[in-house]
């Protein structure tokens, strides 16, 4: 919801035009669905201490800063190259880490992607349907300013009890 109010106040349209314009939920679903491979090789990565950086990459080597989704290029194919290179056994490895995580979650990954990094996305995303300029700052801080804290409840109760 705060996200559609923020892009509303940026493209001056009605809540229906701009709840189509956003599609948070078709959004969310492919961001989450291009991001699962990288995530599992960052995972991969921390689980066996292989060293490379993972999060401390740049936000837009994997991201297209114009559209928020997957870049087009070849960098995803790169790293998992380079990862590769030093752990040739890295995709069986993957597939135990799949295998782990689906018994756990299902396979719902959208709570396995970086919240940074979905958020860079969504920055891209809004940014690019609006068709206007504005900082990661004011995203950020008319987020926390609008964000349903009610949903949060259950963090409270879990603390309490």
């Amino acid at each position: 919801y705060a996200c559609e109010q923020f892009a509303k106040s940026k493209q001056k349209c009605l809540d229906r035009e701009v709840m189509m314009r956003v599609g948070f939920a078709d959004w969310k679903q492919r961001i989450v669905n291009e991001a699962t491979p990288l995530f599992l090789y960052y995972c991969f990565i921390q689980k066996f201490g292989l060293g490379i950086p993972t999060l401390s990459r740049s936000k837009y080597l994997f991201i297209d800063q114009s559209t928020g989704f997957k870049r087009e290029d070849d960098s995803f194919e790169e790293f998992k190259n380079s990862v590769l290179a030093v752990a040739p056994d890295a995709d069986d490895k993957i597939v135990e880490i799949v295998t782990d995580y689906e018994a756990i979650n299902g396979d719902d990954y959208s709570n396995f992607i970086c919240g940074k990094f979905l958020l860079t996305s969504l920055y891209c995303h809004l940014r690019n349907i609006a068709n206007c300029k504005f900082t990661t700052e004011d995203f950020r801080w008319y987020l926390m300013n609008n964000f349903d804290i009610s949903k949060l409840d259950y963090v409270k109760e879990a603390l309490l009890a």
